[in-house]
């Protein structure tokens, strides 16, 4: 049985994929850092967040 790490290491391994990978993460990286920015620059924090709904703090972060 392969671990988690294994497969990733693996199929990283294609340079297509690879490269599809890195650019999600660039753009979804890029989203949540600005949506983290806005709230801390409004003085948000994940308590206020997760108040009235079932997440819980840790979750929202």
């Amino acid at each position: 049985m392969r671990t988690y790490d294994d497969l990733r290491k693996r199929a990283l391994s294609a340079p297509e994929l690879r490269a599809e990978y890195e650019r999600l993460n660039r753009e979804e990286f890029a989203s949540l850092d600005a949506m983290l920015v806005a709230r801390r620059a409004a003085g948000v924090a994940s308590t206020d967040i997760a108040e009235g709904t079932e997440a819980s703090a840790a979750t929202v972060k």
